[in-house]
C-alpha cells in the first residue's frame, strides 16, 4: 500500500511522463542537428522558397528531399495533433509538411499536407542521464519519429556516401541503446522582430519548459544553440545585403 508521500511522488512521475508526449508548443522554429558540419550548425532545410533564409527556388517542391545545410535555414511550424499524439511540421507559411514517405529507410521530403501517418511525427525529449537528476538543464535534444515507422527516427545522413547530406529515416537504437548525435535534433523558437524575449523561470523540470525550451538544454546544446543563432543572424544580414544590392 502506498504511503501518502510515495503516492504523491508516483502521481508527479506520471504527470511528467504524460506531459512529455507534447514537449513543444505550437509555433515556428528553426531545427538543426546535434551533429555539426565543419564546425557549424547544420539546419533542416526544405530547399523551397518562401519560408526560410537563403532557400532555393525549385520549379516544384513535391518529392524534394529535405537537406542539411549550414547556409540555409528553413522556418518550420509545429502543429500538435491531439487525436494522434503527434505533430504536423509545416514549412512555415505553406501547405508543405515534413514527410517520411511510405518507404522504410528513405529520404525525408517536403510534400503537400494530406495527414497520413508518415506526415505525423512523435517528438520525444531526450534526457542526458549522465547529469544529476536534480539538474534542470539536461535535455540532450529531441528525436522525431514518423507514426508510420515507430522504431525509426529522423537522421542526418550522407546520400549513399556522397557529399550531399540529407535528412533520412533510419532505425533507432534498440534495447535502450545510446542515440547518435545524428539522430538528435535541437529546436530554437523563431520570434517575429519586435516581440519580447522569453522570460526564464528557475526550478522547473525539462518537460515544463514547452515555451522556454533553451534553458532546459544541457550546456553543450546551449552552446550549439548560441552558435546556430549567430549563423542565422549572419544569414539574415547576407540576405538583407543582397536585397539592397538588387
Amino acid at each position: 500500500m502506498y504511503s501518502i508521500s510515495s503516492h504523491s511522488s508516483h502521481k508527479l512521475d506520471m504527470l511528467a511522463s504524460t506531459s512529455s508526449i507534447r514537449p513543444l508548443e505550437d509555433g515556428p522554429y528553426y531545427i538543426f542537428s546535434r551533429n555539426q558540419t565543419d564546425g557549424k550548425a547544420s539546419f533542416l532545410n526544405s530547399s523551397v522558397d518562401n519560408g526560410g533564409i537563403g532557400s532555393e527556388t525549385p520549379e516544384f517542391s513535391n518529392f524534394r528531399p529535405v537537406r542539411m545545410d549550414s547556409k540555409n535555414a528553413t522556418i518550420w511550424h509545429l502543429e500538435y495533433q491531439p487525436d494522434k499524439g503527434s505533430y504536423l511540421i509545416y514549412k512555415h507559411g505553406t501547405d508543405d509538411v515534413l514527410d517520411a514517405s511510405q518507404t522504410a529507410n528513405s529520404n525525408a521530403l517536403c510534400y503537400k499536407i494530406h495527414g497520413a501517418a508518415w506526415q505525423c511525427w512523435a517528438i520525444r525529449l531526450q534526457i542526458d542521464t549522465s547529469l544529476p537528476v536534480n539538474e534542470t538543464s539536461r535535455v540532450a535534444g529531441y528525436t522525431f519519429t514518423p507514426l508510420s515507422q515507430p522504431q525509426s527516427v529522423l537522421t542526418m545522413e550522407s546520400n549513399c556516401g556522397g557529399s550531399e547530406v540529407l535528412a533520412q529515416i533510419r532505425p533507432a537504437p534498440l534495447d535502450g541503446g545510446r542515440i547518435s548525435k545524428k539522430q538528435l535534433w535541437v529546436l530554437t523558437k523563431y520570434s517575429e522582430p519586435g516581440l519580447p524575449a522569453i522570460v526564464v523561470h528557475e526550478d522547473v523540470q525539462p518537460w515544463e519548459l514547452k515555451s522556454e525550451i533553451e534553458p532546459a538544454y544541457c550546456r553543450e546544446v546551449q552552446l550549439l544553440t548560441t552558435q546556430a543563432k549567430e549563423q542565422i543572424a549572419e544569414l539574415i544580414e547576407e540576405q538583407r545585403e543582397c536585397v539592397i544590392k538588387i
